[in-house]
């Protein structure tokens, strides 16, 4: 009995009932009928083929491609295919190989799923831990291009890299200082944009214009007097740009928007602030927010409120108590999110002169810890500057 090949090609059919459908949706009889056809009316039946999914003959290796073909197989699960033919082959005159196999498309399955639960830590504010674990992922990811078999497997995973180095820029800007931005940041943007012009991924091309965005943004309170108002306007521009690359309700979709609100408030450019905020697609944006955007969400409501109150609109402490009504307090446990909302509420409740002192001191206290817990120097810089203005 043959047992490699045979327990691999289970994975590309099913039983119903008594019958085997193939993953092209053809019975066993039917797929021995074509192959049959494709190699010239020899060599295969249904017989033949129902003793070599038994593990009672092998397929020769024309007839495995055959089969690999009529079920559109992919080039790595192909060359694993052949690897278990082999090993099956060798079996016969008592060889036994001890080298491990790994298929390209399992390996890509198992990273993409590591990438997606590490950007999930950054949405929860967990930015130490994204770093530490993206650059494991990106370490490995690089050694795997080398090795890239094929155009399509290298694509797949550049855009694991691409993703990967764009939340590890994201972690890294919600801890460094203004004047560190622009040389950290703009070197994942190199990056991205490389990877977004040789894959042609829209999601790189946002990648890279959110994280020139962010870029500029953070490094606006740190330019010169004559530079701060383009640095904002680059911010502001290449951010619009990201938003039409993001498909709808992508969660970095609701991080450029609030990028966008930050430069347009530090601008006090109140009539680009309030368009953007009324605009339809913004309120869309916010008000049919998915179960996994809430924080997303509860940021775009603050950064409003913020503008709300720094214009001197009466209608920010009833902006800012929203996202609470809808969606519960979605902040708290987020670490550095929660302390990027505590900042938004303390500068929101400065612009409307609040005399809550007791409150938003204990509030910052709760943000400067969390804050020194997560490395991040430049929201902590940002608490110490609002504590200075709420005790003088």
């Amino acid at each position: 009995m043959y047992t490699h090949l045979p327990q691999t090609l289970r994975k590309f059919y099913s039983r119903e009932g008594n019958k085997i459908i193939f993953r092209n949706k053809m019975s066993l009889n039917k797929l021995a009928l074509v192959m049959w056809e494709r190699l010239g009316f020899v060599e295969i039946d249904a017989s033949v083929l129902s003793r070599v999914l038994r593990g009672e003959r092998l397929f020769t290796p024309r007839q495995l491609q055959t089969f690999c073909d009529l079920l559109t197989i992919s080039q790595s699960d192909r060359e694993y295919l052949f690897y278990c033919l082999h090993l099956d082959q060798c079996s016969l005159f008592g060889v036994k190989l001890e080298e491990t196999f790994f298929s390209h498309d399992d390996v890509y399955d198992f990273l993409q799923k590591v990438v997606v639960d590490t950007s999930q830590l950054v949405f929860k504010g967990k930015v130490q831990d994204t770093i530490r674990i993206s650059n494991l992922i990106i370490d490995h990811i690089r050694m795997l291009l080398v090795h890239a078999h094929s155009e399509a497997a290298r694509r797949k995973l550049l855009e694991l890299l691409g993703t990967s180095l764009y939340f590890k820029g994201r972690a890294i800007g919600g801890l460094i200082l203004p004047l560190e931005a622009l040389p950290t940041l703009l070197s994942f943007y190199e990056e991205l944009s490389a990877i977004a012009h040789e894959t042609g991924s829209r999601q790189m091309q946002a990648y890279a214009a959110t994280t020139y965005s962010s870029a500029y943004c953070i490094s606006g309170a740190d330019s010169f007097a004559n530079k701060f108002r383009s640095y904002y306007q680059a911010s502001i521009r290449t951010g619009k740009q990201a938003i039409t690359y993001f498909s709808d309700f992508d969660q970095d979709k609701y991080f450029a928007l609030w990028t966008i609100f930050s430069a347009f408030l530090y601008l006090q450019d109140q009539t680009s602030f309030f368009s953007l905020a009324h605009d339809p697609a913004t309120r869309r944006l916010i008000e049919q927010a998915q179960p996994n955007n809430l924080v997303q969400a509860t940021h775009l409501y603050h950064i409003i409120a913020r503008g709300e109150a720094f214009f001197g609109l009466p209608s920010a402490s009833d902006t800012y108590q929203l996202p609470l009504t809808r969606f519960g307090d979605a902040m708290r446990g987020m670490r550095i999110q929660e302390v990027a909302d505590i900042r938004t509420e303390l500068e929101m409740l400065l612009s409307l002169k609040t005399c809550e002192k007791e409150y938003m001191l204990e509030r910052a206290e709760r943000a400067l810890s969390i804050a020194e817990e997560e490395g991040s120097k430049r929201l902590k810089n940002n608490i110490d500057d609002i504590v200075t203005r709420i005790t003088q």
